[in-house]
Parts: structure tokens; sequence; C-alpha cells
């Protein structure tokens, strides 16, 4: 059964709240830059990052908020214990041995041998209880959940989140017209793996769109 330690990401899945989000944001757009910005040539991009840098801030400080959040939840909330569907249900070797030698005749008639019977009896207590526990903690889940207003955090740092992810999708959309706009990108690439936990460039779906644009601007074709 999991531990203690295995709570924290089960009740409240952060990755469960985090999709769908930039969907719903799809009319964020920087639309009025500043008169100064005019003779600029990436004076998107750079808004672009700036109001993305300030997403990445309310993004960490919602998964802050939600993680502050777990460790008052996991003082109440008891170890997940596991689902009926996953209690093993594997026949030890003697009774797999004894349901082989079974005949057709014993199948029709439904005359199991005895130690086939005694384990299938054992696995449905087995999982009757897991059943048991399970809408236990199910149901104490449901009372923390409403007792901390566990949806209202969701629902911010999914906002949040989804802000992240249409202002970053925009950064990589927005063509870069000087080598200043492609640091720009790079530099969002740069802390990717912070975030969405992206272990190298080639996971980025960013590194593509850097890509096109020095193809452009050095006037290289594929």
């Amino acid at each position: 059964m999991p531990d203690k330690s295995q709570v924290s990401t089960n009740p409240i899945n952060r990755r469960n709240m985090l999709t769908g989000s930039a969907a719903a944001l799809s009319t964020l757009a920087v639309t009025n830059l500043p008169a100064s910005a005019a003779d600029n040539p990436d004076a998107k991009l750079k808004e672009l990052f700036k109001l993305y840098e300030h997403a990445v801030e309310r993004m960490n400080t919602a998964d802050r908020e939600m993680t502050e959040l777990f460790k008052i939840v996991d003082k109440e909330l008891p170890y997940e214990p596991p689902m009926p569907k996953d209690i093993d249900d594997t026949m030890p070797p003697d009774v797999q041995e004894a349901f082989n030698a079974m005949t057709f005749g014993q199948f029709a008639r439904k005359d199991l041998p005895e130690i086939y019977n005694k384990w299938h009896d054992d696995l449905e207590e087995r999982q009757r209880q897991a059943k048991e526990e399970y809408q236990a903690y199910e149901e104490t889940h449901a009372r923390l959940k409403e007792k901390y207003n566990i949806g209202e955090f969701e629902d911010r740092a999914d906002r949040c989140f989804g802000e992240y992810s249409e202002l970053r999708y925009q950064i990589f959309e927005t063509p870069a017209q000087t080598l200043e706009g492609v640091k720009i990108k790079m530099r969002v690439i740069e802390l990717e793996p912070a975030l969405s936990g992206q272990s190298s460039y080639d996971d980025n779906p960013g590194t593509l769109a850097v890509i096109e644009d020095l193809r452009r601007l050095l006037r290289v074709t594929a």
C-alpha cells in the first residue's frame, strides 16, 4: 500500500488542475503598445516577455500556495488505499495448478477445487474491504476539499497557468525581427526546464520557433 509520503499529489492532482486552461484565455493579446516602442521592430516581443515574466511569478506564487495547502491537508488525510481493481488477484502456484487440472465436466458443474474456492473467497473479501476503505478515503477527501476551499485554489492556479501558457504561445508565434527578438525566445526556452520539467532543448517547442527566426533573419532556406 502507498505510504503517507505518496498522498500529497494524489488527492489534488496538480497535473489535472492545469489541463485545458490555455484555450479559455485565447483572447489574451498585446494590442496597445507604448508609442515610444513604435520604432522597435521587436517591441511586441519585448512587451510579451514582460507580461510573461509577471505570469511566471503569479504561477509560481499559486504553486507555493497549493504546496502549503497540501501540507495542511496531508496532516488530516490518511494514506490513499488501493482501489478494489488494484488488489492482487494473481493465483498462487498451488491454486493455479489445481485450477489447470480441472476437467471440462468440473467446469460445467462448477465443481471447483476447495483450494480454489478458499482463495477466491479470500480475494472477494479483500476486494470488499478495499472498496470500503477507498469510499471512506473519498469521503474524507471531499470533506477536506470543502473545509479548505481547495476549489478556489485550484481555479486560481488554473487561471495562472492558462495565462502563462497563452503568453508563451504568443511569444513563440510572434516572428522575431532582430536578434534581440531571438534572444527573448531563447530566454523563454532557458526558463522552460524549471517550469515544465523538460530536460533538454530538443523537447521544447520553442526551439523550432527560434530556428525559423534565424533562417529568416539569415536568409537561409530550409
